[in-house]
């Protein structure tokens, strides 16, 4: 613990919503490139299938500010080791960046809480 005796909190983070209450989801129409809005502080994204190597979709989303932080997480079972990024933060939107293994046919469900 001693590796720790600087560190400062500079900024607490707040959910802007409850974490259990009033989650909402939403899935993902037409391609896996398709944007969805869900306006939640937190919720449940099923994405249409994974088919190729690189997918990204906007999340439009009412309870989003520039100054949001966007926790995501795989919430479904997946066989492969993607990455999941968070970009284009601003007010009302972000950006869901998918990395996967190019040819695998999934179906994710990704889950978020905006802080």
């Amino acid at each position: 613990m001693s590796n720790f005796k600087n560190l400062k909190v500079t900024r607490s983070l707040k959910a802007k919503g409850s974490l259990n209450c009033g989650q909402k989801a939403v899935v993902q129409a037409t391609n896996n490139n398709t944007a969805v809005t869900i306006n939640s502080a937190s919720g449940k994204i099923t994405m249409n299938s994974i088919t190729s190597s690189s997918n990204s979709f906007t999340v439009n989303n009412n309870k989003v500010d520039a100054n949001s932080i966007i926790l995501l997480t795989f919430m479904s079972h997946v066989q492969w080791a993607p990455i999941l990024t968070v970009s284009g933060v601003g007010n009302g939107v972000f950006t869901i960046n998918l990395d996967a293994v190019t040819g695998t046919v999934e179906i994710p469900v990704i889950g978020f809480l905006v802080c």
